[in-house]
């Protein structure tokens, strides 16, 4: 005669090793081998923590290892081997639908990586120019040398056309009759009023930045000698 100590009407003196053995039904598909073994909130439960791996699977390991306890509880069986029977097709069934989900992953999965590719392909082949088209790289400035002068005294020079970012570049050093005055003036075409480019004695050499576009001319004021440059970035 059965004990009813279980709700499931069960002898839990029958419940030995060879029924208490780890569940592959409980620990594959819990959400469906819950319920059929009248577990609602084991089953409830995996629901609420599958959204994180780790809880799912966790509780999937306790279910595994305590599921024929739980299930020897809970639902009515004729006998320990009539359990054995039914928790060997529920494993079967877990293997089978884990093959199953996992075809259909490796099939996604495929599928998502082909389309990338497909899209990484058509990109680049989009950014591959095309035979005998040049695509150069955009220029980089670099100052460019628009006039020079060399010279021993006063001299006033031809005038040159500049952009917005230039530069007057000079030397001068004593000559014969020692250390003298070296002194630059620039004029933009249209005005009296000169800015001073250099004025010193002796040697010593020295550039002067410009950021006004225009038409201009320098006047040397020295008695030694030399050398001016404009240079223009472009």
């Amino acid at each position: 005669m059965q004990s009813a100590s279980l709700p499931s009407g069960n002898d839990p003196a029958r419940f030995d090793d060879s029924v208490a053995r780890w569940n592959w039904g409980a620990f594959l598909i819990p959400v469906l081998w819950a319920p059929a073994h009248r577990l609602w909130l084991w089953a409830v439960l995996w629901i609420a923590l599958s959204w994180t791996i780790i809880g799912a699977f966790v509780l999937a390991i306790y279910l595994g290892a305590k599921g024929s306890e739980l299930a020897w509880r809970a639902r009515p069986f004729r006998d320990a081997d009539h359990f054995r029977q039914v928790q060997s097709r529920w494993a079967g069934w877990g293997i089978a639908i884990t093959i199953v989900v996992l075809i259909f992953m490796l099939a996604a999965f495929g599928m998502e990586r082909e389309s990338g590719q497909r899209v990484s392909t058509s990109i680049a082949a989009r950014t591959v120019s095309e035979p005998g088209e040049a695509h150069p790289l955009p220029a980089v400035p670099t100052w460019q040398k628009v006039a020079s002068w060399t010279g021993r005294g006063v001299k006033q020079t031809e005038t040159f056309t500049v952009g917005d970012e230039w530069k007057v570049m000079w030397d001068t050093h004593p000559g014969s009759l020692g250390e003298g005055n070296f002194q630059v003036y620039l004029y933009r075409q249209g005005s009296e009023f000169p800015d001073v480019i250099a004025n010193v004695i002796g040697g010593d050499e020295d550039e002067s930045f410009q950021h006004r576009g225009g038409v201009y001319y320098l006047s040397v004021n020295a008695i030694q000698p030399w050398s001016l440059s404009v240079w223009e970035k472009r």
